[in-house]
Formats: C-alpha cells, structure tokens, sequence
C-alpha cells in the first residue's frame, strides 16, 4: 500500500495482512488438490541433515534431533537412516549413539558437545544482541514454579501499564497431517523472563486458569510479532484457554511511529539510532513499512544489533531437557521485545507522540475488524 504525505488513514493491521496471505496460501493449496508429500519431505531433511554433519556443519546433538522428529513422525524411514550411515557414510558409531532415537525417546541423552552447548545466558558477543545481565530467566517446567510466576505477575494491579511481551515455539518440522502444537510460551517483563513449558505441564488446569486471568489483566500492554499466528498452536496445547486478545504488535507500532516521522519529512537516522540505510533494510517505500517484517530485522535496525543463536529458531523443540543455546535464544529474541518496545517509547517522545495512544488506536482498529469479520461470516451463515 502506497501512501502519500497529504492522506492520513489507518494503515491495514498486521492481524488483518497475516489472515489474508494464510487464507490465500489455504486458497493455493486447495486448488492445488493435492496431498502434501510427507514421507518426501522427511526423507529430504534426513539427506540435508547426514550432509551437514558429514561436512562438520552440524554437530552429533542437531543430527540426532533430526533423526528423532522424523522418525516419530515417520517411523518406516528407519531403514532409510540405517542405510545411509552404514553404506554411504560407513559411520557405525553413529549407528550406536542413535539408539535412543530409534527408540523415539523424547529425552534427549543430556550429553552435549561442550563446545556446542558452552552457552552463557549473558554472553556479549561483537554486533549481537545479548541478555541483560540484571535480567532473570525462569524455566517453569514443574507445577509448583507456578508459584514464582503468580507472585511476580499474577492478579497484580499497577497505576502505570506494565509492558508483558508474549512469544512461543514450536517445532516446524511436521510430516503428519495435523496441528502444530506449541512446545514453550515465553513471557518477559522488564527484569524477567518467563520459559513456560507446556509440553511437561501443559495439561495442568491451573496453568491454564492462571494464564486465562494474566492476558485478561488490563494492567498489562501485550506485545508480541505477529503472534496470531503462535497463539493457534498455543490453543493447539492449550484447548482450554480462551481467545488470547488485545496483542498489539511490533511491526504495527514501527509502522505507526514511521508514518509520523515521514509526515515530518524526517527519516529513521533522524529520531533513533539507526543507520542510514534503515528505510532500505525494512522496505518502506513512500512512508509504508511492509506489515510481515521479520523480528531480526526490526532488531538489526532498532536496536541495532542481530539475534544470538539464530539457528536455533529452527530447533526441535518437543524434545527435553531443553539445551542451553535454545534457554538462550527463547530468553533473547522474547526479551528483544521489550527492548524495541523502550526504542519506540523514545522515539514516540521525540515525536511528542503518545505511544501507549498510539497502541490503544491499533487495538481498536483490530477490535473493529474482528467484529466486521465476525459479522460478514454470519451474513454467509445465514444465507445458506
């Protein structure tokens, strides 16, 4: 969408252009009629895995995660692996270490390559976002840690709103037919981060009863990216929690506060500290910042520096115990949220903006397109 420095309109949500590109993708695949290809699929990412830990790109434990979600998912592939590291690769070692995969055991060994996993929760690294150190990480993954989450944040009431940034993971290697399920919810407030771990006590009531009365709490300004799209997997392992509502986005606020700044004829460099080729890195073209930009790339150019332990966004996360880099990654990239979340704030000042206004018009304007769209499906309903 082009806009121009005369008009002054709401821009589209980025609820609204996240529901359109998956109705359009589910549009595709339907006229496509043709049933995805699983077993291939898995069998690709087999092959690319034995690759890239024949050439050392991949350490032991990534392989082994591979092999696991694979064949718990398709367990005729066995025979596949076997092959390939007996034949191919002449590893038998590997073949013995596997064990527990073939087992499809959930648990992972505990026994990482030190080096791989000399992860330090606060480790500074030249151009790379890193925790705070005055920030603490929690991982709940028993029930009577619950306790430590309901006393720092639950049923709390504040004179100012508080900032809650909400995030989940999910493993996206699926070869089945079905629903993704959320491994993780994150939740972070300016000194703590929360790693909630459904897949160990995702079936407690109070877990869900707890979190049903956090997300309600009007002392509370959610923020997330794009989290529509984590919060349908998080139902997926929570059925019982209601609707998770009034998330405002990061990609809709910079969109906002960018407007205001092109309507100023200032540019990013101008207001925050950001390179000059920060219009360039996020696309905008004629004051429109594109509504499906990445979270690294808002951390590149807000912050300014890039997510530690990217790859690990690509982990397998229904595995236990978690490993360090992914506690790492999971706390950083839900923290960075906050992080842009105070740039934003500054950067609202400087405009004599009022950014918590600003948040407010956006969750309106979603409220009004939800009630459209509730409405135009009851029109169809009824015609039928």
């Amino acid at each position: 969408m082009f806009l121009k420095k005369a008009q002054r309109i709401f821009l589209p949500t980025c609820r609204h252009c996240v529901r359109n590109l998956a109705t359009s993708s589910s549009l595709y695949a339907k006229a496509k009629d043709q049933k995805p290809d699983f077993i291939g699929k898995a069998q690709k990412l087999l092959d690319l895995a034995f690759e890239a830990y024949a050439s050392k790109k991949y350490h032991f434990e990534q392989l082994d995660d591979i092999i696991f979600t694979t064949l718990s998912q398709q367990p005729d592939l066995k025979n596949h692996v076997v092959t390939q590291l007996k034949e191919k690769y002449k590893d038998e070692k590997v073949l013995k270490k596997l064990a527990h995969s073939f087992n499809q055991s959930n648990r992972r060994n505990g026994v990482w390559n030190k080096e791989f996993e000399k992860v330090d929760l606060y480790e500074a690294k030249p151009g790379f976002l890193a925790l705070p150190k005055d920030v603490a990480v929690h991982l709940i993954d028993k029930i009577d840690a619950l306790k430590l989450l309901e006393e720092k944040i639950g049923g709390t009431e504040f004179n100012k709103r508080k900032i809650l940034a909400l995030d989940g993971e999910s493993s996206i290697y699926n070869f089945v037919d079905k629903n993704i399920k959320a491994s993780t919810i994150q939740l972070a407030l300016e000194d703590t981060v929360f790693i909630l771990d459904l897949d160990i006590i995702g079936k407690e009531k109070s877990l869900t009863s707890f979190l049903d009365g956090l997300f309600k709490n009007n002392s509370y300004l959610k923020i997330g990216h794009h989290f529509s799209k984590k919060d349908e997997k998080i139902h997926c392992a929570l059925p019982e929690l209601k609707p998770i509502r009034n998330v405002v986005c990061i990609n809709s606020i910079v969109r906002e506060l960018y407007y205001r700044t092109y309507i100023l004829d200032q540019k990013l460099a101008d207001v925050i500290d950001a390179d000059s080729d920060a219009e360039e890195k996020l696309n905008i073209v004629d004051g429109d910042i594109p509504p499906l930009i990445k979270l690294e790339t808002f951390c590149e150019v807000l912050l300014p520096q890039k997510l530690n332990n990217k790859a690990e966004s690509k982990s397998v996360w229904n595995r236990r115990p978690l490993r360090p880099g992914q506690i790492q990654y999971m706390a950083t990239k839900t923290y960075s949220l906050i992080m842009i979340h105070k740039v934003c704030e500054k950067w609202a000042q400087l405009l004599k903006e009022d950014l918590n206004s600003i948040c407010d018009e956006i969750l309106k304007q979603e409220a009004e397109e939800a009630a459209k769209e509730f409405a135009s499906k009851n029109e169809i309903h009824k015609s039928k």
